[in-house]
């Protein structure tokens, strides 16, 4: 059920993002060891580089950025 004013703005389709460790120091984006959240396709290139890996839990916690639950 779709109300009134729920609608997505056209155009503007959500972006999904991850969170990666920085493997390597990368321009504009930090030092070797930076958590980031990156769109998708910016962390697949990175990955795929060796330049990144996805976040763990842990890291995201020792980083400040999410619960210890």
């Amino acid at each position: 059920m779709t109300f009134e004013g729920d609608e997505e703005p056209a155009g503007e389709a959500p972006v999904a993002t991850v969170s990666c460790v920085l493997l390597a120091p990368v321009d504009g984006l930090g030092q070797r060891g930076a958590v980031v959240t990156l769109d998708l396709d910016r962390a697949a290139d990175l990955e795929t580089a060796g330049a990144a890996r996805r976040a763990s839990l842990r890291d995201l916690q020792i980083a400040g950025t999410q619960g210890a639950s």
